[in-house]
């Protein structure tokens, strides 16, 4: 699947591999929400939807031996070269480096694709929820073996993307020994001691995903939120100040979306035989629709209204069209 166009077209295996587990991720991630959208809830289809949750794991453990594997190499692993205690009087949105370790890497492009590993593990983790949500419905999904593991693993994932964030925004510059830590790589013009849009670009992926997720604490989102609006303010990435105004939290709102888009009356066979049947029968005396076609029309205008407020919490504080079609993108409707 991949190889026609990988093999032959890349000088990093290490790059490579990771962007064939980007590819797997996007797949599975499809492959859910199509799920989710058509199937109801039956035995079989129990059992597909836990396939797929079994599918989501094994490319996070191949995610995690990706990252074992580049840090037995001294290239890829990343150096953590401070620790910073606190945030002067608590103005996390204009502080440069979040409490906790900062990590640095001997190239932009390195730190990249090292960064893509957790960010991966934040889709897949969530992917892995929003599949277990759907399969223990009605039961709180938060009581779930997938939403404890979840929680531990997204909450590290968050950790490591923070702690890149300062050398992608060239806080390692303004150290006093910046002579001795790498700059950002070898750029054919311009000035390697600067920051650049590139490294701004380049990060703000991640962020968008940290700022998005459950496990994240107001302290850590304020603290992210600022960040993006620094590379959108200062470094010129536009896209950075658009989804700085999304209000998204995953997994709860795609939960939240997806039991708006699947419901069913109670009672009702969910054969397709069956509910063609209903839907052609004739109205009851005195009514303009059968049964069947008034729950429909009542089920539709509840998933419109749903929809509607998703999108508003979504955008909430927007100034622009394109935070708009952001938020519709993220919650596909």
């Amino acid at each position: 699947m991949l190889k026609w166009w990988l093999d032959d077209t890349v000088f990093s295996k290490t790059a490579a591999s990771m962007q064939g587990l980007m590819i797997k991720t996007t797949e599975v991630r499809a492959q859910i929400s199509q799920l989710i959208d058509t199937l109801t809830k039956t035995p079989e289809n129990i059992e597909l939807m836990l396939e797929i949750i079994r599918k989501a794991k094994a490319i996070d453990q191949e995610v995690v031996a990706w990252q074992q594997n580049q840090g037995s190499s001294e290239d890829w692993h990343y150096r953590t070269i401070a620790w910073e205690d606190s945030v002067m009087n608590g103005d996390y949105a204009n502080a440069e480096v979040f409490p906790g370790r900062v990590d640095i890497y001997n190239d932009v492009w390195i730190g990249s694709i090292s960064n893509t590993a957790p960010t991966l593990r934040l889709y897949l983790h969530t992917a892995i929820v929003r599949c277990a949500a759907w399969v223990c419905s009605p039961v709180d999904y938060r009581t779930t073996p997938e939403y404890a593991t979840a929680s531990g693993v997204c909450r590290d994932a968050i950790t490591d993307i923070i702690a890149s964030v300062p050398y992608f925004l060239g806080w390692h510059l303004k150290r006093k020994d910046a002579n001795t830590t790498p700059k950002f790589g070898n750029f054919a013009c311009g000035d390697e001691d600067g920051v650049k849009g590139l490294a701004g670009y380049l990060v703000t992926w991640p962020l968008t995903c940290v700022i998005s997720q459950d496990f994240t604490t107001d302290a850590q989102r304020a603290w992210a939120l600022g960040r993006l609006r620094t590379i959108g303010r200062d470094l010129g990435v536009k896209y950075a100040l658009a989804v700085s105004q999304l209000q998204m939290r995953v997994p709860s709102m795609l939960i939240r979306r997806d039991a708006l888009m699947n419901t069913h009356p109670a009672g009702i066979p969910y054969g397709f035989e069956q509910i063609e049947a209903a839907r052609l029968a004739p109205p009851r005396a005195g009514h303009a629709l059968n049964p069947q076609q008034q729950w429909e029309a009542m089920q539709k205008k509840r998933s419109e209204r749903g929809k509607a407020e998703l999108i508003e919490k979504l955008t909430e504080n927007a100034t622009d069209d394109e935070t708009q079609r952001a938020a519709q993108k993220w919650l596909q409707i």
